[in-house]
């Protein structure tokens, strides 16, 4: 049932929830995440806080990410090419970043509600690595790998990520509710397909309960649907800007007068283009919907800087020729 890794932080799995041990078993770790100190005051105006990614904050209305509110990352419709949209990438990349930020007192877990066992849990290993390392130099506390409270542990071994694997759709709704409702998790990630207006309301009412952000991965037609969601966030890869990272890397490597190979310099990297395309504080009337560019490094899980919309890529004058 519980995988652990020597190396990596540790990663638990639940599978196939739906049968009576299973269900205990979420509800146990849900009563655990539960007792862990909540990141917002009672009676506290909303927080916000950064997303991680400078180029998503600029595109939300209040310039991060508020605690206790749903976003939706809609990827293409077309399933061949969905998962290389960006969107569950992004996604991630946000939830782990949210472990990290300074109104979450403690290291919160986040919790993957993974129905098509769709997650590679190595791809972001790294990135949990930096993040536990992070927190570990913000808390003062001698414990490492347990909770504390004062002069109190718990004595409950320290987890970065959970993945639930639900055996059917009712379940990964019922999940995706129960975890929302958790104030000891920092972000629920999952990729419901189908849920109603109303299912979707009964979501943010949870995460607003507990603080909570739901990171909800969903197929680009969703956008057609109401939704209360605080923002809805159309992925698309960005060959374009791809291209010119890599012209940008090429030409400063020139102007150094470094003579080497850079066709791997951006393997791993990849751009794309974020659209906000509606969310829960949207006006009906037809407005232009701004757009910005973010290129991630997916060895970090960080956003490289510098290589935007206007940027002129530096004049080639070493002796290494670069392509226009």
């Amino acid at each position: 049932m519980i995988k652990h890794s020597s190396t990596h932080p540790p990663c638990t799995e639940l599978h196939q929830v739906g049968g009576h041990a299973q269900l205990r078993q979420l509800s146990r770790m849900v009563s655990e995440c539960s007792s862990l100190p909540k990141c917002t005051e009672e009676g506290a105006g909303p927080t916000v806080v950064s997303s991680g990614l400078p180029s998503l904050d600029r595109l939300l209305r209040y310039r991060g990410v508020r605690l206790g509110t749903l976003m939706e990352w809609l990827e293409s419709d077309d399933e061949s090419v969905a998962s290389a949209s960006g969107a569950t990438t992004l996604a991630l990349a946000v939830a782990v970043h949210l472990q990290t930020t300074n109104e979450l007192a403690g290291c919160r877990p986040v919790v993957l509600v993974d129905r098509g066992r769709s997650f590679y849990p190595p791809s972001v290993m790294p990135w949990l690595e930096q993040s536990t390392h992070a927190t570990s130099v913000k808390d003062s506390s001698p414990v490492r790998g347990r909770h504390s409270r004062g002069n109190v542990t718990t004595g409950r071994e320290e987890h970065s990520l959970y993945i639930v694997y639900p055996a059917n759709e009712a379940d990964e709704l019922w999940s995706i509710d129960q975890l929302l409702r958790c104030s000891g998790v920092a972000a629920v990630v999952g990729w419901p397909k189908n849920v109603s207006s109303t299912g979707m309301r009964r979501w943010q009412m949870a995460a607003k309960s507990s603080g909570t952000v739901g990171l909800l991965v969903r197929p680009s037609h969703a956008r057609r649907e109401p939704t209360w969601a605080e923002a809805r966030i159309q992925v698309e890869p960005s060959p374009a800007l791809q291209s010119r990272c890599q012209h940008v890397a090429s030409c400063k490597t020139c102007n150094a007068g470094v003579q080497q190979p850079v066709s791997g310099r951006w393997i791993h990297s990849r751009a794309f283009t974020l659209m906000k395309v509606g969310g829960q504080w949207d006006t009906v009337a037809a407005v232009p919907e701004p757009s910005v560019a973010c290129v991630l490094d997916l060895t970090s899980g960080k956003e490289h800087v510098g290589f935007h919309g206007t940027m002129e890529p530096p004049k080639c004058q070493g002796t290494i020729r670069c392509a226009s």
